[in-house]
């Protein structure tokens, strides 16, 4: 499965992205806009649940869509990659989330090897950010007004 790879650049809205985690991401790239090189967004890895017996062929590639693990954000800089979890006020879920990932990543897509683990947040909890840190996992920060 190939990335999809777009310019990095800021746009009135992001694929895949909820909402509020629209407003961090679009937030950080109006503060930050030489950050990365490329980016895609809602980047399908993992196998998926088992395709029903009973399924037509035509909803077979919907229903992988549909039950694999989406990455909010896979990015590039030069040689690095990055795997992106965007998160309003980041917990532990994010950090499961981001290592969960990286997991998949490895199996299903070959060309993002050793990808840097970022989780951008809004706001950050404190015994959360501690664990985060000792997996060394950048914090990222987008201020965004209210």
């Amino acid at each position: 499965m190939a990335i999809d790879w777009i310019p990095y650049e800021l746009s009135d809205t992001y694929p895949h992205l909820h909402p509020h985690d629209q407003r961090i991401w679009r937030q950080f790239v109006l503060d930050n806009p030489l950050y990365f090189d490329e980016v895609a967004y809602g980047v399908l890895v993992g196998l998926g649940q088992p395709v029903p017996p009973d399924l037509s062929p035509e909803m077979v590639y919907d229903w992988l869509v549909l039950t694999q693990s989406k990455i909010d954000v896979v990015a590039r800089r030069g040689a690095y990659n990055y795997i992106i979890e965007v998160k309003p006020s980041a917990g532990y879920s994010a950090l499961g989330q981001v290592l969960a990932y990286r997991h998949l990543a490895i199996s299903t897509l070959p060309e993002l090897t050793d990808p840097i683990l970022i989780i951008l947040s809004d706001w950050w909890r404190r015994d959360p950010s501690l664990v985060i840190d000792y997996y060394a996992i950048l914090r990222l920060t987008a201020i965004v007004p209210v």
